[in-house]
């Protein structure tokens, strides 16, 4: 979760601020989960208006 901006920040892939693979936020975020499984689907809803996210129990299988 993003505070400054009030929003929830999906990360996927490279930032602008990675040094390597990993994602770099440019700021503070507080980290509420990660993303299971292909992360690369999420280009597909850049656009959208809406995303539901869901918590999963740990330890729960998921599919």
């Amino acid at each position: 979760f993003w505070g400054a901006g009030q929003v929830l920040a999906i990360f996927f892939g490279r930032t602008p601020m990675s040094m390597g693979a990993d994602p770099v936020p440019a700021d503070r975020v507080n980290v509420v989960g990660r993303v299971v499984g292909d992360a690369a689907t999420l280009r597909q809803a850049m656009n959208a208006s809406t995303i539901r996210v869901e918590r999963i129990e740990q330890g729960s299988s998921i599919g």
